[in-house]
């Protein structure tokens, strides 16, 4: 989705370095100094502030004076389309203030709303001349520079960096906050500028969320995968109100028996020209977004149908059960498992036929609220699987103590026993000897090699998933799959 930006020229941002520049300045205080009810500090309140005309009011934030979203989005849109690719000379930075909030709690919004008129003054005596400073919202800022675009660990970043360690003075109380910044280059004409700007922001969150370093400048490479994530995120806000998606199962096979014990309902999207989006993409995308618990719903909701359709045809089954992926979200919030065992009592189905899979990491945390939502589950019967297991580093007292019933062996464990290496099949073994001896039911996930259904067997591993047994399916074409199992296990016997 793209924001519609003003076609109005702003006279004062020039379109080329050395053309003008836009000089804005933070109101000035008149009122009278007031003490700081905690501190001997003088405090100069915001008790009137300049008045701005009509123009100003239209073009500035009416706290800071700088320029507001408009005229940023306005100003990047110019740039834009008056760039050479060639040789790009604007960079767009987005300054996002660390706990802000904080501010306002110990010292209350007048001293935090004259902190951001400081800020955003002292971020435009840093860049004079070809900058245009913009507060986008509450405490995040943006910043559009001419010239050459700074490098990494370039004088110009380094300079903003430091200088958010220099305390911010109001009146006589120094308050010193950090920033996390990020940027992009703006190399792109056909680049809208509320995707310009959305990219610097999701660099800037990269830094907030510690996966980069303070400042950070995304590359080409990260702007796409930037892009691609932003995409999958509209694509999955799209698919929840039009309910584009849909639940293929996966057969859970018995290596002894050859017979289908059980399955795994998997998510799919499928969007308005048809085309079916890989797991592995927007999986990771959802888990990004307000949307999961939303999601996880539907998801029961559906299955809970799908199942109630074919319970006759899957009773023939005995001891079948489908498996169910639970985010952490969902697992955390308080009563959730007696929402499910309500919805599963209502269309008639017990809860012994349903297994809940959650992965490893949630467990790493020590949430009361999630462990007793699969502790009822498990109380009124269903199974408590961890997926993906022996991918994190979970504590294995704590794994005696939660209520799990079956551990589903990650593939990364069997990469590497064909052909055969000692010590990568020396772990898998010790991986399920745990697993055995704590009586946990064993599955291996995504089998897809023949030669490794012996070699499971061998170890004590009973049962099995993948593309070597059955490919994801709708539940029809997975009621004939697994007849047909029984079919042919029957007839060897």
């Amino acid at each position: 989705m793209t924001e519609n930006v003003a076609s109005e020229e702003d006279e004062n941002f020039p379109a080329h370095p050395g053309t003008g520049s836009l000089t804005l300045t933070a109101p000035t205080i008149t009122s009278p100094a007031s003490p700081l009810a905690s501190s001997s500090a003088v405090i100069l309140p915001l008790a009137h502030h300049k008045v701005l005309d009509r123009s100003e009011r239209r073009r500035k934030d009416s706290l800071t004076g700088a320029a507001n979203r408009q005229t940023i989005l306005t100003a990047i849109d110019r740039v834009l389309r008056t760039l050479v690719p060639t040789s790009p000379d604007a960079t767009l930075l987005y300054i996002d203030l660390i706990d802000f909030r904080e501010v306002n709690d110990n010292f209350g919004q007048e001293i935090g709303d004259r902190l951001l008129c400081e800020v955003a003054a002292r971020i435009r005596e840093l860049f004079p001349g070809e900058s245009l400073v913009g507060r986008i919202f509450s405490d995040e800022f943006a910043m559009l520079l001419r010239g050459e675009p700074p490098t990494p660990g370039s004088t110009q970043l380094a300079t903003l960096q430091r200088s958010f360690e220099t305390p911010f003075m109001i009146g006589d109380l120094g308050i010193t906050i950090g920033a996390s910044i990020g940027g992009v280059v703006l190399a792109d004409p056909k680049t809208p500028a509320a995707e310009a700007l959305m990219l610097s922001e999701e660099a800037m969150k990269m830094v907030k969320m510690g996966e980069k370093e303070s400042v950070y400048m995304a590359d080409a490479e990260m702007v796409h995968a930037i892009l691609l994530r932003h995409h999958l995120n509209e694509m999955i806000r799209e698919a929840v109100q039009k309910n584009w998606f849909f639940l293929l199962y996966q057969p859970i096979v018995d290596l002894e028996t050859g017979e289908a014990s059980g399955a795994e309902a998997l998510l799919r999207i499928r969007d308005q020209q048809g085309s079916v989006f890989p797991a592995s993409e927007f999986l990771t995308a959802i888990d990004r977004t307000r949307h999961q618990i939303t999601v996880d719903k539907w998801v029961l909701d559906e299955l809970v149908h799908s199942v109630k359709l074919s319970r006759s045809d899957l009773l023939k089954f005995g001891g079948f059960r489908i498996a169910i992926n639970l985010s952490p979200e969902i697992l955390t919030v308080k009563g959730h498992a007696d929402h499910c065992l309500s919805i599963l009592k209502k269309a008639g189905i017990s809860p012994g036929s349903l297994s809940v899979e959650i992965e490893e990491g949630p467990l790493l945390r020590d949430n009361p609220i999630l462990l007793d939502n699969l502790e009822k589950m498990r109380s009124e019967g269903a199974e408590i699987a961890i997926d993906h297991f022996g991918t994190h580093q979970i504590n294995l007292m704590n794994l005696a103590t939660l209520p799990i019933t079956t551990v589903k062996i990650d593939r990364s464990y069997l990469d590497g026993l064909l052909p055969n290496h000692p010590r990568q099949a020396a772990l898998l073994a010790s991986l399920v000897a745990i697993a055995r001896n704590m009586s946990f039911k064993i599955v291996a996930e995504d089998v897809d090699n023949p030669n490794l259904t012996e070699h499971l067997s061998s170890l004590g591993c009973k049962s099995a998933q993948g593309y070597l047994f059955g490919k994801p399916m709708p539940m029809g074409d997975l009621l004939l799959f697994i007849k047909g199992l029984k079919e042919e296990s029957k007839a060897q016997k």
